[in-house]
């Protein structure tokens, strides 16, 4: 039975043979992370992210408490744990003033190297999505 379950498991997965040496992921078996992990991360991003942009750009709306723009950035880490191709995944950013955009994109990427991807044992590149948001209230 052993036996059959290893083989099993290195057949479910048919492009492994087929993987490129420069390929990007965004499903691996350990993705990337920012060194210290989450809490590092978190810590990161709210020491270096110029929150005054919520206060002086986000007006409440008549009846609100509270008014938000979120942000999602993506980029990759590279097999050197170095971040690259920094840019906006939202659709539709019409309704997100650039000025939200540019703060984003410039934290990510002016951050530390992280800690690279790894897919059956190799490190790899690997996509990462990363929601921003500043959050104004009365």
């Amino acid at each position: 039975m052993v036996a059959i379950f290893k083989v099993n498991a290195q057949e479910e997965n048919p492009d492994k043979k087929n993987e490129k040496a420069d390929s990007t992921y965004s499903i691996v078996q350990i993705p990337a992370s920012f060194t210290g992990g989450a809490p590092a991360w978190r810590k990161y991003l709210q020491n270096n992210l110029d929150v005054s942009l919520g206060t002086k750009y986000i007006q409440i709306p008549k009846g609100q408490k509270s008014a938000k723009v979120t942000v999602i950035v993506s980029f990759i880490i590279d097999k050197e744990g170095k971040v690259s191709e920094v840019k906006l995944h939202d659709a539709e950013p019409d309704h997100i003033p650039y000025i939200f955009i540019k703060e984003a994109i410039r934290i990510i990427q002016t951050g530390p190297k992280w800690v690279p991807a790894v897919q059956y044992g190799k490190l790899v590149k690997y996509r990462m999505l990363q929601p921003i948001s500043w959050v104004v209230s009365e």
